[in-house]
């Protein structure tokens, strides 16, 4: 068997609760304070500034992938015109 420190005077209980305070805080730092940490969004208050700009942080990231995505496309229609064009071209001569 492991030897106790002399600081607990050889009570075992003593021992095994020396983390049960650590445990306590560790538990309460994770798992209390979620509502109170949470931000006005996530407590339901859709008026507040902050879900505004997270709206408009949302439409500004649709209208950019958007945008690039059409381009993308609008690019192959390009190439398809072209090869259109070079293939009727290519039948005249």
């Amino acid at each position: 068997m492991q030897s106790l420190p002399i600081n607990y005077e050889g009570s075992i209980l003593l021992y095994k609760l020396k983390w049960f305070p650590q445990a306590v805080i560790i538990y309460i730092i994770c798992f209390v304070p979620t509502y109170v940490f949470s931000c006005d969004v996530c407590r339901g208050d859709t008026d507040s500034s902050l879900a505004t700009g997270m709206d408009m942080a949302i439409l500004t990231l649709l209208v950019i992938t958007g945008s690039v995505m059409v381009s993308f496309a609008s690019f192959f229609f390009y190439l398809r015109k072209k090869a259109i064009a070079f293939q009727n071209m290519a039948n005249n001569k």
